[in-house]
Order: C-alpha cells, then sequence, then structure tokens
C-alpha cells in the first residue's frame, strides 16, 4: 500500500477483540457450544497447553460436530471438527488485506499473534463491519 491510500487505514491491532475465549482440543463439544452460546461467540481458538494455536472451531463446526455425534454414537471433543489450518495476521496488519483474504478463503475471523506465535487478539467480520458502521471508513476499501 502506497503512503496515501493508508491516509484512513486501519489496523488488526485497533480493532480486534482481546481477552479471547479459548479451548484446548479435549474439552467436549456439548460444553463448547454451551459456552460460545453463553459468551455469544461464533469462532474459538483451540491452544495447546503452551497456548500456542493449534486449530480454530467455528459455531458451524462445532454443531455439524453434534450431529456427527449423534449419528456415530460417540463422544467427540473439539480436535475431532477444529480446522487446523488457520490462517492469521499480525497487529499491524491492514484491515483492508484482512478482508480481502477473509472474503477470498472464506473464513470468517482471523487471530491475531505476535511474533512469538502467542495469541493476542482475533479479527471477525463483525469487527470489520463495526469499524465501518461506526468509524465512517467508508472509503478505507477503495
Amino acid at each position: 500500500m502506497d503512503k496515501a491510500s493508508t491516509k484512513n487505514a486501519l489496523l488488526a491491532r485497533q480493532i480486534m477483540s482481546h481477552n479471547v475465549l479459548t479451548f484446548v482440543p479435549n474439552v467436549d463439544l456439548a460444553t463448547a457450544k454451551e459456552l460460545i452460546e453463553k459468551h455469544e461467540i461464533r469462532h474459538v481458538p483451540i491452544v495447546d497447553t503452551e497456548s500456542t494455536l493449534i486449530g480454530i472451531a467455528s459455531e458451524t463446526d462445532i454443531l455439524k460436530g453434534i450431529l456427527r455425534q449423534e449419528k456415530q454414537g460417540k463422544q467427540l471433543v473439539l480436535a475431532d471438527c477444529m480446522s487446523r489450518k488457520v490462517l492469521t495476521a499480525k497487529p499491524e496488519a491492514w484491515i483492508q488485506d484482512i478482508a480481502r483474504v477473509m472474503v477470498q478463503d472464506r473464513v470468517g475471523c482471523m487471530p491475531v499473534m505476535n511474533d512469538d506465535g502467542k495469541l493476542l487478539g482475533i479479527v471477525t467480520r463483525s469487527d470489520i463491519l463495526r469499524t465501518l458502521i461506526f468509524q465512517n471508513h467508508l472509503d478505507m476499501f477503495a
């Protein structure tokens, strides 16, 4: 991006949701469903014991997993239905670039990671839309 086109651009760190609810991969799907409903979220990063991102699960992934669990008659956990290929962003990433990737790759969120690979926050479609509405940056995607 050149200097002129960054005039109204915002960075991931400015719009990301902080204090992200995360799960470990062995959480059962009923518990995951209950918690995402309680916290009114649609995506949860899955981390290992060192808090390293290892996957992500959407509300749809969890609901599909619950249906699969009922058909198979066996207990499933988040590791069984999470996406292991996770597109991430740096805090300095332009939201135009994040939005472009989200549309191209058909993902609803991007975890924001620091240089050490630790989760700092998450940018969702809702964060980008909220920015468009409340920040009046209607030309930011030009």
